[in-house]
């Protein structure tokens, strides 16, 4: 991991045009942001994988169920007084 963390000292030594280090910078930009996305995934899925079997003291599982209204918002109650009550 602490290699690619070097990429931006190897990119600044190379013995290429600078628009060439520009493009190897924008490269290593694209290829941070997926590193993020994987380890933030990686994150969501321990954090979601702890409760998944888990009964809370009142009988509700504990388990994450992913919203399946956001196709549909004549179905959505997210803002509502209803979603307050419950």
């Amino acid at each position: 991991m602490f290699r690619v963390l070097r990429l931006g000292k190897i990119i600044m030594k190379m013995n290429v045009p600078e628009h060439i280090k520009a493009l190897y910078n924008i490269f290593k930009l694209c290829f941070y942001l997926c590193l993020m996305f994987h380890v933030i995934g990686c994150a969501w899925f321990m954090v979601v994988s702890i409760n998944k079997d888990t009964i809370s003291p009142e009988g509700y599982s504990l388990r994450w169920v992913p919203p399946t209204f956001w196709g549909d918002y004549s179905e959505c109650e997210l803002f509502t007084n209803n979603s307050i009550a419950q």
